[in-house]
């Protein structure tokens, strides 16, 4: 007896079924040997395949809504779960690409890294050139303003040297060739 059978019969031509079965396997039996249950009632097993099946044999609309219900939940997890396989699968396939994509991407960083860092060291030594050239411009600055000093300076003392004896004869005598005190 199929599945489909036992779910579109009634229980009335399934107890006759069974019986009609029973009779072959007793028939059948070339040892002699006895069933362990008797041939007119089914076994526990058999009983509750029969109570599980009956329930969705019933013609009532409550009952085909519970099985609808039930094909349907199933077709939805299988859709979901084929889904869901799907979606693995393709990431499965995606992995190399994605692997090869994060080398490239790495290898970007690590050249900018180390651009970075050779541009930090010329930043760095930018830096040291310029604070060098500020002090250089500082250290010409103070030297243009001491050769100006001793520009007056020297302007000061020619102007001394060339006045008459009077207003300063102790530089004229001390500033003669060969001047040699008696």
């Amino acid at each position: 007896m199929t599945l489909t059978s036992l779910l579109c019969s009634d229980p009335a031509s399934y107890d006759q079924d069974m019986q009609e079965d029973d009779t072959t396997a007793e028939a059948g039996d070339d040892n002699g040997h006895q069933h362990s249950s008797s041939s007119s009632s089914p076994s526990k097993t058999d009983q509750k395949m029969l109570d599980y099946f009956m329930e969705f044999s019933n013609s009532s609309d409550e009952n085909r809504k519970k099985l609808t219900r039930r094909v349907k939940h199933r077709i939805n997890n299988k859709r979901h779960r084929q889904r869901k396989q799907v979606e693995l699968d393709q990431l499965r396939r995606d992995v190399p690409d994605l692997e090869r994509q994060l080398r490239g991407l790495e290898a970007v960083v690590d050249s900018r890294r180390t651009t970075a860092a050779q541009t930090s060291l010329w930043h760095q030594q930018v830096q040291a050139e310029k604070k060098k050239l500020d002090e250089a411009v500082e250290e010409r600055d103070l030297l243009h303003q001491t050769i100006k000093a001793h520009e007056v300076l020297v302007a000061l003392y020619e102007s001394q040297l060339h006045r008459p004896h009077t207003v300063v004869p102790w530089l004229q005598e001390n500033n003669r060739p060969y001047h040699m005190n008696k």
